[in-house]
């Protein structure tokens, strides 16, 4: 990615990139990932195409920048302080309601990428950027590998995220605690 995402951005250089995520996410609504295009998303972003590449090489550039505003909006809190079934909890109660307000749009997401392709890249971003969050909490007291620990952390809420609104079946928050705290064992 051409830009870092940590770092303090301009009011303009803000309007820029969350119209090309926009444009984006309004494309995946529409048609599958692979089939939007850097000329369509242009368009739709009212920015030309070298505006574009002065801030992504590709639409696969977008999207990883896509995740990172979207993991904002999920608004994450400094996990320092906490024990990681607490920190578990937290980020799990966050992306339920996400996904739970917005849930017309990931079904129309999903209904034009039934390839995978969407959900397996969220799924490694996410992995990705919630390993920096957990990472200071799983302690070396185990003789696991914490990429392996964290990836398990993170699979298992995906499993039950996929199970309620992917599957459609109807569970509270509270319901969803009881079977992660079975499936982690706790």
């Amino acid at each position: 990615m051409r830009i870092e995402t940590k770092k303090s951005q301009s009011r303009n250089k803000k309007r820029t990139l969350l119209a090309f995520s926009t444009a984006l996410f309004n494309l995946v609504q529409k048609q599958s990932f692979e089939k939007v295009t850097v000329n369509q998303i242009c368009e739709i972003a009212d920015y030309p195409r070298s505006t574009f590449y002065n801030y992504f090489e590709d639409k696969f550039d977008l999207l990883d920048y896509s995740w990172s505003v979207l993991l904002d909006q999920i608004n994450i809190p400094n996990t320092d302080l906490i024990n990681i079934q607490t920190a578990i909890t937290i980020y799990f109660d966050r992306e339920y309601d996400f996904i739970k307000d917005n849930m017309n749009t990931f079904e129309k997401i999903l209904r034009n990428n039934p390839s995978n392709f969407l959900s397996a890249s969220l799924n490694n971003y996410i992995i990705g950027g919630g390993g920096e969050m957990f990472e200071h909490i799983f302690t070396d007291e185990t003789d696991m590998p914490k990429e392996l620990l964290l990836n398990h952390c993170f699979a298992t809420i995906t499993i039950v995220l996929d199970w309620i609104f992917i599957k459609h079946h109807d569970l509270s928050k509270e319901q969803a605690h009881v079977y992660l705290a079975n499936l982690y064992g706790i």
